[in-house]
């Protein structure tokens, strides 16, 4: 219409024209306006100067439930609550005495009054302008309560999530909770009841109000601290796990507290069921002072948030429940029964049964060993036939097997408890040991239970617990028999067996050694060691204990020792050992009284230095005796001869035959060990078995013996020249005459270590086996009576 009037305008020409066409364009624009202003909608007001209304819309009178006959003429004020009046009068002497207005063009959000008196909130967009000198409003309304609403329970919502995921338990999450549910949706209490499964009620957990409600009218709402299935509101919900609305609890069959909502002035309720699953776990409800009618987008959102409050619940359920099976692992103790009667309980408590118990296949009978809040009259062994702990074992699964309406079932017949003890469900859970599945952890319940994910996990995690601790007895068993096995060992070895922990005292004894060292067996256990051995056989004790295993096999560790203790002698040995009960590093020591073995072997030694000294005194005897004999016969000749020089022969008999007597008086007292070191001096090896050849040579029994060197390069000497000489003479002697006059004589010297080796071989027979023992002792020859000592003074 518009397009069509400018084009009329443009087409006509002349002053008359142009006004006649401008009126009726005007015309058209405001009947236009008038329909655009009808027809919108949202509420379109006018008002003058003075904020007295001269339009008003139909969306205006559908908004406010005014007619345009009803508020034309009426102060804006008769549409806002009066919080705002005042404000509205400042702001129109503002607007007249400025000509503007600062709110125009931004849209604001306020609250309008309608007719009944209701208050909503609005969204306003306000306009200004001027005609013959008078100022003028416009005001677009809009209706923004469902957009509020929306707001609101996002908002609610988004507290709720906050409220859960900064606390620790529902304790301290439920006032919050509440509270911000109430703040955001304008409801005056609230009250959160969970279910007590022993006591088969509702119970209040929390309550929060607004401070409108007095505290004298709370104190007779909590007097009904419980509910039963399908009673009051709270037991209507837990019984049909569906949220309810009640416009007025005052005029409601079903309210025990009726009188306390009425002396609070409360109206609407609705409640909705906190749920984990299918599980009703509790109920949270909210009550208002004003009759309201059911709002499902309400209703929708708290059952979400209902939602997540029992996920919430489960999930710190959960995590209180994993570190009770935690804080019972960490007390664990030795006895494996005892630890898992404790995880048997701590199940079926956790779990809230009515009884629990653990049982494991020995042959065709079943063993319950852990046992919770079992009847009176229960038995531990039961055989295998239509037993359900004995069937969840056969069936080997890892998963929880559940079993429902069990006296529906066919083990009604053949477990003697599902009637008896009046069963409706069965958990049960394989345990497995090493593999096999060998035993099954059951919790039974009186009524119908369905296990949420939750309590499968428990129920593994506390399987897998017992079957770790079934594993460690079956080890223990094995290890106790290995460990006996090796006590049995020590106690037959012939010897005292004492063994050490790193601390020096006694972890283990045997009874020889109880009797060796004059103590009990229960008195040695646990005694330091240097209060039952010597200080160094302690000390050396410890040392061996820490000692690698490159120096363990060292020559030096595996050398047997001795002690004296208390007038006895003692030969010990160390070695490692490992004994029951203790994981730290332990020597063992074995040892042997050797007292009387010590005294018979000085006996020996001492009857072998008398007959040693037998044969030294007899070889003696018959060295000095042929001599003695030349000179008494050299002294008869002189005493009978008158020539000079025959006498002068004689007598140099005699003195060779004295030396020689000086010789073997001088070897006899080598053989007695002197200690004094005077006349040595630095001597090559080589060199003087080299000169010991040249000697031998001139022997008549040498021949043709081929002489080989092979001397390595030794150290010099420190000894009596003479008496190395004497050696070497004697053994290449030996030697040559061994080979009869022919063969090959072998001189070598070698370094070993820090000792120097001198040989001295031939080719001849050799020395017979019978004859090794005695080749060094004093005077002991192969020769022929009269020619030769031996080695035995060398």
């Amino acid at each position: 219409m518009l397009k069509c009037a400018h084009d009329h305008i443009a087409s006509e020409s002349g002053p008359t024209l142009t006004a006649n066409t401008r009126r009726e364009t005007e015309a058209v624009l405001q009947s236009f306006a008038n329909v655009l202003i009808e027809t919108a909608s949202d509420a379109i007001v006018l008002a003058d100067a003075q904020g007295t209304i001269i339009l008003w819309n139909q969306a205006a009178q559908t908004l406010f439930g005014y007619s345009a006959e009803e508020v034309t003429g009426q102060s804006l004020t008769c549409l806002m609550p009066a919080r705002y009046r005042d404000a509205h009068q400042k702001g129109l002497e503002r607007v007249r005495a400025s000509g503007h207005s600062r709110l125009a063009g931004k849209p604001i959000e306020l609250h309008g009054l309608k007719k009944d008196g209701a208050e909503f909130p609005l969204e306003l967009s306000l306009g200004t302008w001027q005609s013959a000198g008078n100022i003028f409003f416009s005001g677009i309304i809009r209706d923004i309560t469902e957009r509020k609403r929306v707001e609101a329970f996002h908002r609610t919502q988004v507290a709720a999530s906050m409220v859960l995921a900064s606390c620790e338990s529902l304790g301290q999450a439920a006032p919050q909770l509440l509270q911000a549910v109430c703040d955001i949706t304008g409801w005056e209490l609230g009250l959160i009841w969970l279910v007590d499964r022993d006591a088969d009620v509702l119970r209040c957990e929390a309550l929060w109000h607004q401070p409108v409600i007095p505290g004298s009218e709370l104190t007779a709402l909590k007097a009904h601290p419980s509910f039963s299935s399908g009673v009051g509101l709270p037991g209507r919900i837990w019984a049909s796990g569906e949220s309810t609305w009640v416009p007025d609890v005052l005029k409601d069959d079903n309210f025990p507290r009726a009188q306390a909502a009425a002396n609070a002035r409360l109206h609407g309720a609705f409640g909705v069921p906190i749920r984990s699953g299918r599980r009703i776990l509790g109920v949270m409800e909210f009550f208002s002072r004003e009759i309201r009618e059911p709002d499902n987008t309400l209703l929708q959102m708290m059952a979400d948030i209902g939602i997540k409050v029992g996920q919430f619940i489960e999930r710190k359920k959960d995590t209180e429940r994993l570190r009770k099976v935690n804080e019972c692992l960490l007390s664990f103790g030795k006895d494996v029964d005892e630890n898992i009667n404790r995880l048997t309980a701590l199940c079926g408590e956790l779990l809230g049964g009515a009884w629990a118990v653990y049982s494991y296949i020995d042959g065709d009978l079943l063993h319950a060993t852990g046992r919770w809040r079992t009847p009176s009259d229960f038995q531990p062994v039961h055989r295998l036939d239509g037993h359900l702990c004995a069937e969840v074992i056969k069936q080997g699964r890892d998963d929880l097997m559940v079993v429902r309406h069990l006296s529906a079932t066919s083990y009604a017949q053949t477990d003697p408890y599902v009637l008896a003890c009046q069963l409706q469900t069965y958990l049960g859970q394989a345990v497995r040991r090493n593999g096999r599945y060998i035993g099954s952890l059951c919790v039974v319940y009186q009524q119908d239970i369905l296990p949420r994910e939750g309590d499968r996990r428990l129920m593994g995690i506390i399987a897998s617990a017992i079957g770790v601790e079934e594993e460690r007895a079956l080890a223990e068993r094995a290890l106790k028999q290995a460990y006996d096995e090796t006590e049995k060992i020590l106690a037959s070895v012939p010897g005292a067996i004492l063994v050490a922990g790193d601390d020096l005292r006694v972890v283990y004894a045997n009874a020889l050694a109880c009797q060796y060292f004059g103590e009990g067996r229960t008195e040695m256990i646990g005694a330091p060691m240097n209060d039952v051995l010597p200080e160094e056989v302690a000390q050396r004790s410890w040392v061996f204990m820490r000692r690698t295993p490159q120096t363990a096999e060292n020559g030096y560790w595996q050398q047997d020792r001795e002690f004296e203790r208390q007038g006895k002698v003692y030969r010990y040995r160390l070695f490692p050992i490992a004994i029951r009960g203790s994981e730290r590093p332990q020597t063992g020591l074995v040892i042997w009284d050797i007292t009387d073995q010590k005294r018979l072997g000085e006996q020996l030694i001492q009857a072998e230095k008398l007959a040693s000294l037998g044969t030294l005194v007899s070889g003696m005897a018959h060295e000095v005796n042929n001599p003695a004999q030349g000179i008494l016969g050299m002294a008869q000749i002189i005493l009978d001869e008158t020539d000079p020089d025959a006498i002068k022969e004689c007598a140099s008999d005699i003195v060779g035959y004295t030396k020689h007597i000086a010789t073997v008086v001088r070897d006899f007292a080598t053989y007695a060990r002197r200690s004094d070191r005077d006349g040595e001096s630095e001597l090559a090896i080589s060199e003087r078995m080299t000169d010991a050849v040249k000697l031998i040579r001139r022997s008549p029994y040498f021949g043709t013996v081929e002489v080989a060197t092979d001397f390595q390069p030794v150290p010099v000497l420190q000894a009596h020249r003479t008496e190395i000489d004497q050696i070497f003479v004697n053994l290449i002697g030996n030697a040559v005459q061994a080979m009869n006059g022919k063969g090959r004589l072998t001189l070598a010297t070698a370094l070993r270590g820090d000792m120097v080796t001198a040989s001295v071989s031939d080719t001849g027979s050799g020395i017979p086996k019978d004859h090794l023992g005695k080749i060094f002792d004093p005077f002991f020859t192969t020769k022929d009576p009269g020619k030769g000592t031996g080695l035995g003074l060398y």
